[in-house]
């Protein structure tokens, strides 16, 4: 081996520290913070209000809030930042949809 081939295999055995964490969002239960506190507020307000005016009909509203919980920790089960994916690509089709440039409109 001559030297340039030994300096290589050199730096590919070095050791570099990766800050995989920081890149992570704060979590409960598989679901990302802000979604489940928001999710979760308007769980506990729609059951309380559904279930004290309109009784048994009233779970109609939270059995659709925790199936929204359940398809935002499927979502976020192998990316955790999927769920800020989506919010670019929703921001990426309302620039698209509400410009008033044609170029990207069909007409």
């Amino acid at each position: 081996m001559d030297k340039e081939e030994i300096q290589a295999a050199e730096e590919l055995n070095a050791v570099y520290l990766t800050y995989n964490g920081l890149n992570r969002p704060a979590m409960i239960r598989g679901i990302p913070l802000i979604p489940f506190i928001l999710c979760f507020l308007a769980l506990l307000i729609s059951f309380f209000i559904g279930v004290l005016t309109i009784g048994f009909y009233g779970l109609i509203i939270p059995s659709v809030i925790i199936g929204v919980m359940i398809a935002i920790k499927q979502m976020c089960a192998d990316d955790p930042n999927a769920m800020s994916v989506k919010v670019l690509k929703i921001k990426g089709l309302c620039l698209k949809g509400f410009s008033t440039n044609n170029v990207l409109k069909v007409e």
